[in-house]
């Protein structure tokens, strides 16, 4: 009763106001509250300060102040900075910075942003990850000399070239150029159609199977914050037992599907475990309560 309240836009403010206290008390409803788009403004700064979820849910409150995104902007949790990163009401201010401060999974939903103009579009077009460049790509803020600029030399990954062409931004002469050579196999072996945002098509060298390639990208350094959250959902399998300061990137990521992958798994401290135990995703949940019980069990067969 109290979820279905705050979650209808048509609740009163006071009602919304009414559901503030027992919301303290539940996570679930604080992110229930959070994501109604009627939330008086003065509610959403009160939830702001709770857990990282449902903060990132009042960053993607479409009536979130732009004050307090700047604020959620600097916040620790890298999956409140994406939801910042991904409002249609970020000014575009903020949107350079988080560009010039972020990491790549971070500046991947910048990329993605509806509202997205043309000069923090043409930044993240040259951005040094390949990722965020192909997702800013296909953003039809994109300058069409920004687009020229890198489709010069052919030379990027035929998914990324394909994007750029079916810009509407692009130049003709350029796209009939460019999809010509992606025709010809002049791109090489790479898959036209792959989406960095879906994680679907081959992000590699069609010649590889696509769970070594995955695998393999998982073992690099630093994988929890990789662009692709298919990587960052196969670092558990690839690095087997993680220290904390990897994990919490993890535990806190805004996939589930990534969530799902560090739910179950045996060694976690208990604050991560209750923190999954009442995690969004019902997966997550199931998942962290039943590496929980058996926590416990082991711990009174020990006694």
């Amino acid at each position: 009763m109290l979820s279905r309240a705050a979650s209808d836009p048509a609740s009163g403010w006071l009602a919304l106001w009414r559901l503030a206290a027992p919301s303290w008390f539940s996570r679930a409803l604080a992110r229930t509250l959070a994501a109604n788009p009627r939330l008086p403004r003065p509610l959403l700064w009160c939830l702001a300060v709770r857990r990282w979820d449902v903060r990132a849910a009042v960053a993607a409150n479409p009536r979130c102040p732009r004050l307090l995104l700047r604020s959620m902007a600097r916040s620790s949790d890298w999956a409140v900075r994406a939801a910042v990163a991904a409002s249609p009401n970020a000014p575009p201010s903020l949107l350079v910075r988080l560009t010039r401060r972020s990491p790549a999974c971070v500046r991947l939903y910048a990329a993605a942003n509806p509202s997205l103009t043309c000069a923090p579009a043409d930044l993240l077009l040259a951005d040094p990850d390949p990722y965020v460049r192909g997702v800013a790509a296909a953003h039809p803020a994109a300058s069409a000399a920004a687009l020229r600029r890198q489709a010069a030399g052919l030379s990027e990954p035929a998914w990324i070239l394909r994007r750029i062409a079916a810009n509407p931004s692009c130049p003709a002469d350029l796209s009939d150029q460019v999809l010509t050579w992606i025709a010809l196999g002049a791109a090489g072996h790479g898959d036209p159609l792959f989406d960095p945002l879906t994680c679907t098509g081959h992000p590699g060298d069609t010649g590889g199977t696509l769970a070594a390639w995955y695998l393999e990208q998982a073992r690099g350094d630093a994988a929890e914050w990789h662009p692709l959250w298919r990587v960052r959902a196969t670092v558990v399998r690839a690095a087997g037992r993680l220290p904390g300061q990897r994990v919490l990137p993890l535990a806190r990521d805004p996939r589930p599907e990534v969530r799902q992958t560090v739910a179950g798994v045996h060694r976690l401290s208990l604050n991560i475990r209750l923190e999954l135990r009442h995690d969004a995703d019902p997966v997550v949940a199931r998942l962290a309560s039943a590496a929980l019980q058996r926590k416990k069990k082991r711990g009174a067969a020990d006694e």
